[in-house]
């Protein structure tokens, strides 16, 4: 937000946002509204900082919100497409070995991710203990 309105401000009104006194005349209780308030605050704040009314702000935190949602989801769809790509290379591969092959692969795999952390106390043992 800041950034975006950064034309319409002096760089030094940004110090504003630590006038807690001015932004909070009354403290706000520990009560379960204490967020919202908060929140509420600094965001007229903002507002009066930049010059604009509450409902530019929330039109535009609702626009920042939109963005941040599409990127998430353009992660998460990317993120599938990476394990279903490594997913389909994992079967070929092993599709493409012979059993004894196969079963020597699964054992060094069991041996190493079921006793791993054997071997992990064995090296913190000697390196801190003999």
């Amino acid at each position: 937000m800041l950034l975006h309105y950064k034309e319409r401000y002096n760089i030094k009104d940004i110090l504003k946002l630590w006038d807690y006194k001015n932004i909070f005349p009354e403290l706000l209780s520990n009560s379960r509204t204490n967020r919202s308030k908060y929140w509420e605050a600094i965001n007229n704040a903002i507002c009066g900082i930049v010059s604009i009314d509450m409902q530019e702000f929330q039109s535009y935190m609702d626009s920042c919100d939109k963005e941040i949602g599409t990127a998430i989801n353009d992660y998460r769809n990317l993120i599938r497409t990476l394990k279903d790509t490594k997913i389909l290379r994992i079967t070929d591969e092993v599709e493409s070995e012979d059993l004894e092959t196969l079963r020597s692969i699964i054992i060094a795999w069991r041996v190493e991710s079921e006793t791993g952390d054997y071997d992990t106390f064995i090296k913190r043992i000697d390196k801190f203990r003999l």
